[in-house]
This record gives structure tokens, C-alpha cells and sequence, in this order.
């Protein structure tokens, strides 16, 4: 894979996470609900999860095990910090995974 690609995925797969630690933090706990995010934070929340997908789905391809654990393991509506921690734990792995080359996918291979 070409640097400057490789780099801006991995820009890409930091600035999700940073913003996805953000999300945490604005999740309210109330005793009588849970843990649960404010409907103004819910725009926010779809389009994290939007962008996430597409940029998993772009990086490391439809086939991919990063791809398939994230839609088979993260709800479609977002509602708590747990749901939120899921997928950061994911984007880390695939953080992990593009900056130490490992990566399955032939036009990596080529590129390189």
C-alpha cells in the first residue's frame, strides 16, 4: 500500500476513535434508566456509526473479519456506551492491524 494511503487510513481509523471516545463521555446515567444518550446526541451517534462502517467497509473490504464482527456484533440503533465501546474496541484492532501490515487483501499486496 502506497504510505500516503496507508496514512490517511490510519488518520481516518484515529479521528473515529477519538470521536467515538468522545461519544462516551456524553452518555448520561440515570438510576432509574441506565445508562442511555440524550436524543440531540443520537444524530451524532448515527452518523459515527455511518462513517465507521464505511471506512471498515473501504479499508479492509466487505470479507474481512473487522467487517463481518462489525455487523454481526453492533446494533443498528446505538443506545448506550456499551454498544459504543464495542466498536471502538474494533476500530483499535484494525488500527493495530493496518499499522503493523497486516492486512489480507491483494491490492495491498500489490501496492506495497
Amino acid at each position: 500500500m502506497k504510505k500516503s494511503t496507508r496514512e490517511k487510513f490510519i488518520n481516518r481509523l484515529k479521528d473515529l476513535i477519538k470521536e467515538g471516545q468522545s461519544l462516551i463521555e456524553q452518555e448520561k446515567y440515570e438510576p432509574d434508566i441506565g445508562g442511555h444518550y440524550h436524543k440531540s446526541v443520537r444524530d451524532e451517534l448515527t452518523s459515527w456509526q455511518v462513517r465507521v462502517k464505511n471506512a471498515i467497509r473501504l479499508i479492509f473490504k466487505k470479507n474481512s473479519e473487522h467487517y463481518t464482527y462489525l455487523m454481526s456484533n453492533t446494533p443498528e440503533d446505538l443506545s448506550d456506551s456499551r454498544d459504543v465501546r464495542r466498536i471502538l474496541g474494533l476500530l483499535k484492532g484494525c488500527l493495530k492491524d493496518l499499522e503493523d501490515g497486516f492486512i489480507e487483501g491483494i491490492e495491498f499486496i500489490i501496492s506495497d
